[in-house]
C-alpha cells in the first residue's frame, strides 16, 4: 500500500460503521490483517469522527485512510450532507475507498440501463453483445412498453401476468431487502408489489437459472445432506485475472446472507485447471 501520509509514514486506517451491523466481525478481521501487515488501524463509527485543523480525527487519531465504510446512503440519511466524513472526503483531507462515486454501480437500476432496449444506441455491437450475454432482462418498474423476446409487451400488465419467471427488486437496497421472487408468492402479494413499485423505484428482473448441488451440514449433532442453492462470484482484476472467489449456499432461491437465508463458505480447487 503506498504512502498517502506526504512523510513516507505508513497511513492509519479507519474501518467505519455503524456500532449495530452484523458483519461487526468481519471489521475487526480487517482491522487484524492490516495490523499484522504493519499499519495502524481501528474499528469505529461514524459519529466517532471529527474533521478539523485539516484532517479527519478519531480522538487524537488522524485518519488516512477511510476501508469498508459504512454505506453511503444510510450515512447521508442519517446525519445529512454536511457531515464530517462527506466534509473530509470532498475535501481530500482522507482517502476513502470504494469513493461516493461509486454509489451508481451498487443500485439496480444500472443493470436496467444497459438491457433496455432504448438504450443499445449508447453500446457498441460487441459491448450489447456482452449486455446480453451476462445481464438478464432487466426494466425499472414503470407505466410503458418495451421489448421482450423480441416483441412488444405492456409492461405492468405483463409483470403481474408473468410473476412465475421474475423477481421485483428495489433499486437501492441490500441484503435482500424488500426483494419479491414472483415464483415463490402469491398474486395478490405480487400485484400488491408492482404497485408499490410505482411509488419507490424499483426494477423488475428475469429469473435466471440457479445450480443446485448436495451439501454436507451439521444440525443437531447430526449428518444432514440436502440441496442448496449454490452462487459463486469471482474476484476478476481487469477481466484478465482471478484472485478467489465469493461463494454463498442457500435453502432459498434469495441468496443472501443479511438476510439470513444463505451463509457464506470456503472454496476449495481440488483438480487444478489444466492449461
Amino acid at each position: 500500500m503506498p504512502s498517502l501520509c506526504g512523510k513516507g509514514e505508513k497511513p492509519v486506517i479507519a474501518v467505519v460503521d455503524w456500532a449495530t451491523v452484523a458483519t461487526k466481525n468481519e471489521h475487526h478481521i480487517s482491522k487484524e490483517v492490516f495490523e499484522r501487515a504493519g499499519y495502524t488501524a481501528i474499528v469505529t463509527e461514524p459519529e466517532a469522527m471529527a474533521y478539523r485543523d485539516g484532517g479527519l480525527y478519531v480522538e487524537d487519531l488522524k485518519i488516512d485512510i477511510i476501508y469498508k465504510r459504512v454505506l453511503c446512503t444510510e450515512l447521508i440519511h442519517k446525519l445529512g450532507m454536511e457531515t464530517d466524513i462527506v466534509r473530509a472526503v470532498r475535501d481530500r483531507a482522507v482517502f476513502m475507498t470504494n469513493s461516493f462515486s461509486a454509489k451508481p454501480l451498487a443500485k439496480k437500476a444500472s443493470l436496467a440501463m444497459l438491457s433496455d432496449e432504448h438504450n443499445a444506441h449508447l453500446f457498441t455491437a460487441d459491448e450489447l453483445d456482452a449486455i446480453h450475454a451476462h445481464i438478464p432482462w432487466t426494466r425499472r418498474v414503470s407505466d410503458r412498453k418495451t421489448e421482450y423476446g423480441g416483441e412488444q409487451i405492456d409492461l405492468l400488465s405483463w409483470v403481474s401476468a408473468n410473476r412465475d419467471k421474475l423477481v421485483i427488486k428495489p433499486n437501492d437496497e441490500y441484503g435482500g431487502s424488500g426483494v419479491i421472487i414472483g415464483w415463490e408468492t402469491d398474486q395478490e402479494r405480487w400485484d400488491s408489489a408492482i404497485a408499490h413499485s410505482m411509488t419507490t423505484p424499483h426494477v423488475v428482473q428475469e429469473r435466471v437459472q440457479t445450480i443446485q448441488r448436495d451439501f454436507p451440514m451439521m444440525i443437531d449433532g447430526r449428518l444432514d445432506i440436502s440441496k442448496r442453492y449454490v452462487d459463486a462470484d469471482p474476484y476478476v482484476y481487469y477481466g484478465e485475472r482471478v484472485e478467489g472467489c465469493l461463494t454463498r449456499l442457500s435453502g432459498s432461491a434469495l441468496l443472501n446472507v443479511t438476510a439470513g437465508t444463505g451463509s457464506v463458505v470456503p472454496m476449495f480447487v481440488i483438480d487444478p485447471i489444466e492449461s
